[in-house]
């Protein structure tokens, strides 16, 4: 089957890591076939143990099909990080806003007390 015969594909790309986006399962399913060939052509290796798949929608999907990709199902996860950043099956961010936070307030917290133990004004 050439890669010709496939449906465009959404993905996002960052250094090794690749988001497939897709509309359906049926959909996803072709997209995983299209990289799975794209792969053996180029002489690429996925790490299906570290692929994972998560479904947006505003409550938790059950009875999800299998997806494969080199012969292996890929698991299905309510929640997924994706550089550095958690995504949950809602699409919410809502941990990933609390640990930024909460950063944020701890470095200004320190440099709080930095200024005041070398007595600088902070402004």
């Amino acid at each position: 089957m050439e890669l010709e015969s496939y449906i465009e594909l959404y993905v996002l790309l960052f250094a090794d890591d690749t988001v497939i986006l897709a509309e359906s399962a049926n959909e996803l399913q072709l997209a995983l076939d299209a990289l799975q060939d794209y792969c053996r052509i180029w002489k690429l290796k996925i790490n299906v143990d570290k692929s994972k798949i998560i479904r947006f929608s505003k409550r938790r999907t059950k009875n999800l099909p299998n997806f494969i990709l080199n012969g292996e199902t890929i698991n299905i996860v309510d929640t997924y990080v994706y550089l550095g950043t958690t995504i949950k099956f809602n699409g919410k961010f809502v941990d990933a806003k609390n640990k930024q936070l909460f950063q944020a307030k701890r470095a200004l917290s320190s440099i709080r007390s930095k200024k005041e133990k070398l007595q600088l004004p902070l402004d």
